[in-house]
């Protein structure tokens, strides 16, 4: 592997990771105190997706902008997402699993691979921003925050049904 993918990809990593510091901040405010169904979905779906997609490139986004020439091709950027969200899943597993225990594990890996899968969408969006075109970037960068939230309204969703009343 050559050094601009080396660093493209380490970015992606370091950039998933500070990106769950940065999300912690963003969304613990809004957790507390939860009440009613229509605020509980709103949120535990709709706010990680979005605020966790954008984060989760940060690294990427750096060498996008810095580096263009180094997104040689689309599949530079879905590793780069890949990467970027499985080093946030893995981290994110990490928290739950320590506060909940490790009877979610597997919950957690399969969180793990739907944030590999959304950032990876959103690293195909972080090579079209290499290429300055921003319909393309927003687009993908989008996909993945519908993939994000979609995850997390079937998930709450099944915990609502199976909770007992």
């Amino acid at each position: 592997m050559g050094t601009a993918k080396f660093i493209t990809r380490a970015m992606a990593i370091l950039g998933g990771l500070a990106a769950v510091s940065i999300v912690l901040l963003l969304e613990f405010p809004f957790v507390g105190g939860l009440t009613g169904i229509l605020t509980t979905y709103l949120v535990m779906a709709l706010l990680p997706a979005i605020v966790e997609e954008p984060f989760k490139q940060i690294g990427i986004l750096i060498v996008a902008a810095k580096q263009p020439r180094w997104f040689t091709s689309k599949w530079d950027g879905v590793v780069a997402g890949a990467l970027a969200g499985a080093s946030f899943g893995i981290v994110e597993g990490i928290f739950y699993i320590i506060s909940y225990g490790v009877s979610i594990g597997w919950l957690r890996i399969l969180a793990t691979c739907m944030h590999v899968g959304a950032s990876a969408a959103g690293g195909l969006g972080m090579y079209y921003a290499s290429k300055r075109e921003y319909k393309a970037t927003f687009g993908w960068l989008g996909l993945g925050m519908v993939i994000h939230f979609l995850w997390n309204f079937i998930a709450i969703s099944i915990g609502v049904l199976l909770s007992p009343s």
